[in-house]
């Protein structure tokens, strides 16, 4: 459910969900199949998540009920030049 590219350093991109209107029962009336990107801040931007940075390669995950994606994502640089390494918990919608 991630979108990537690789900028030269890391691959980077954005955490996307879809929403299939089925569950372990069968379908959902009246639901229509959706495609969201939930790697945003509360403003909407994009938050880039990264990959590579777990050394299991777990960079994101979806809850099993699909309510919930976490993801890792970089900010910085601070003002001594370093970056740090966060992780994010979205709520999907779904």
């Amino acid at each position: 459910f991630g979108v990537e590219q690789y900028n030269g350093v890391l691959f980077v991109g954005s955490v996307y969900v879809y929403d299939t209107c089925r569950t372990t029962t069968g379908p959902v009336p009246g639901c229509q199949t959706s495609t969201k990107m939930v790697s945003v801040d509360s403003q909407g931007n994009n938050i880039p998540m990264i990959l590579g940075l777990s050394a299991v390669g777990d960079d994101m995950a979806l809850s099993h009920d699909g309510h919930y994606a976490v993801f890792l994502y970089r900010v910085g640089p601070d003002a001594h030049g370093n970056y740090s390494n966060r992780a994010a918990l979205a709520a999907t919608g779904f």
